[in-house]
């Protein structure tokens, strides 16, 4: 086609053809711009040539159309050279940063793992996380993590306010995934994993700080001897129990008890078979009293019970000659045999006092008079008792 006798028509489309295929292997060997250079100036220069050799302004126009092609075949390959290479070099990078982030989580000492956005399942765990769990690592990978936690909902509440928006730092959950009680300190922050939104969570184990927590509160509101509740934790508990009788409509009661025969006990055998047998005392009282209700140790050989949700002052008097009985059946501490008794005053909410401060001095007083009366260990209070014991009271500072 390149002859003399070539007519423009021909020269024309050979243009166009020579054109297209450069432009086509500019676009694939842009990556190497010396290999795109190399291969469209030699392709493209002889016909450059053989178009300006034929005169008239016609071909020369064409020519300079292909040189001026040629110019920007040449500009455009390097800086689409440059372009490539740097996104190359920028998902290489991120590659290598996202291998970076994988290899450090899975090498972290915190427990670590990312859910999907949509599914809330496991994308990523590393092995702190199984441990943690006290699971195998492939059980816990594409898995629902709410079935860990001991409150799925307390997990699913986070989900939804991490949808939002926020971002949740150091929150307390409590784990239940292999039955043993833990407890974590949760922060999840959104990411991406592969391309797509995930949420990260981290949990710092705290289940020793948090045991060790719990046990010194324990200590300030329970007896250490017996582990009953003490005479904080029973104030408090009255208090309560006062506020939801009120609002239920019932009765309460509050036995006051005191152990008779227990110091010729503690002087004859030693404090050490003294707290035995309070030991044993407490689990009969314990015993003797449904699940709901409430025993405390105030005092060296006292104890208050506190009854719930009572029909009638009959149903105190049993459970408080229930109590009598079972402490007068002997105790055997150190191989002998030890025998005490109880005295027992019991107040009620509301026939005698509607403030926890009145129904424990109007139990106590009450015991005082049971204590007294060699017939009766238990005696319910009555309005005249009070005054009845600031006069033996007094009459004994006076003898």
């Amino acid at each position: 086609m390149l002859s003399q006798a070539a007519q423009v028509a021909d020269i024309t489309y050979l243009v166009f053809v020579t054109g297209g295929l450069s432009a086509a292997a500019m676009i694939s060997l842009a990556i190497d711009r010396a290999s795109s250079v190399g291969f469209v100036v030699p392709a493209v220069t002889p016909l450059l040539v053989f178009i300006a050799l034929q005169g008239g302004e016609l071909y020369l126009g064409m020519s300079a159309m292909m040189l001026l092609f040629l110019v920007f075949v040449v500009l455009t390959s390097t800086r689409i050279e440059r372009t490539l290479h740097e996104n190359y070099r920028l998902r290489t990078k991120a590659v290598e940063d996202e291998a970076r982030f994988r290899s450090m989580l899975e090498h972290s000492p915190v427990a670590t793992c990312m859910t999907d956005v949509e599914t809330g399942k496991v994308l990523f765990a590393n092995q702190s996380y199984a441990r943690l769990m006290r699971l195998p690592l492939d059980s816990l990978l594409h898995a629902e993590p709410a079935r860990l936690f001991a409150d799925p909902d307390a997990y699913a509440a986070l989900r939804s306010r991490l949808a939002s928006g926020e971002e949740i730092s150091d929150h307390l959950l409590e784990i239940a995934a292999s039955g043993v009680q833990q407890w974590v300190l949760a922060t999840f922050l959104r990411t991406q994993y592969h391309d797509k939104p995930a949420n990260l969570m981290w949990f710092y184990d705290i289940t020793d700080r948090k045991r060790s927590e719990e046990a010194v509160q324990h200590l300030a509101y329970h007896d250490t001897l017996t582990d009953l509740p003490n005479r904080i934790l029973l104030n408090e508990s009255l208090d309560r129990a006062l506020l939801a009788a009120e609002r239920e409509g019932t009765s309460l009661a509050v036995l006051f008890i005191d152990l008779d025969k227990f110091k010729p006990v503690n002087d004859a055998f030693g404090h050490a078979a003294g707290d035995a047998l309070l030991q044993q005392v407490s689990q009969r009282l314990l015993d003797c009293v449904r699940k709901s209700d409430f025993i405390a140790r105030v005092g060296g050989d006292e104890f208050v019970v506190l009854l719930h949700a009572l029909q009638s002052i009959a149903d105190a008097t049993v459970t408080a000659e229930k109590i009598v009985e079972a402490l007068q059946r002997p105790f055997v501490v150190d191989g002998r045999e030890l025998h005490i008794a109880a005295s027992i005053g019991v107040a009620l909410y509301p026939q005698h006092a509607h403030n926890s401060g009145d129904l424990m001095q109007f139990a106590d007083v009450a015991m005082y008079y049971a204590k007294l009366d060699d017939e009766a260990a238990v005696r319910v209070y009555t309005p005249g008792m009070a005054s009845g014991a600031e006069n033996i009271s007094r009459n004994e500072r006076e003898h």
